[in-house]
C-alpha cells in the first residue's frame, strides 16, 4: 500500500505536524498523535452532555412565587447534581437545593447553612 505525506493541523491542540497515512485509508490525519484524538473526542462528548443538560434544564421553569426565578431550575436532584459535575468538576462547595416554588436550583450554600 501506498503512503502520502499530509500536512495536518491539530484538532485539538493546533499544532502544525507532517503525518504518513495510507493513500485511500480511512485513516483520519487531524490530530498529531492518538492522545489528542482521544482527548477530542472526550472534548466532544463533554460538549454533547451539557448540550442534553442545558435543554433539561430549560424544560423545567420556576413557578409565579419564586424568590430567585433567575436561577437555573432543574425537575429533580439528580439532574441538578449531574449539570454541576459536568459544568463546575472542579467547584466542591456548589450543590443542588430545593426552592419554595417546586423547583430545584443550584448554587452555594447561604450564610444561614453555614
Amino acid at each position: 500500500m501506498t503512503t502520502v505525506a499530509v500536512i495536518v493541523r491539530c484538532g485539538f491542540c493546533g499544532s502544525v505536524v507532517t503525518r504518513e497515512v495510507d493513500a485511500g485509508g480511512d485513516d483520519d490525519p487531524g490530530y498529531c498523535n492518538p492522545q489528542h484524538r482521544k482527548a477530542a473526542a472526550r472534548r466532544r462528548a463533554r460538549k454533547r452532555e451539557l448540550r442534553d443538560l442545558r435543554y433539561l434544564e430549560r424544560a423545567v421553569r420556576p413557578g409565579p412565587l419564586c424568590p430567585k426565578p433567575y436561577k437555573m431550575t432543574f425537575a429533580t436532584t439528580e439532574l441538578a447534581q449531574a449539570f454541576i459535575d459536568v459544568t463546575f468538576p472542579d467547584d466542591r462547595v456548589i450543590e443542588p437545593y430545593p426552592c419554595p416554588c417546586g423547583a430545584i436550583h443550584i448554587g452555594h450554600p447561604s450564610k444561614e447553612e453555614k
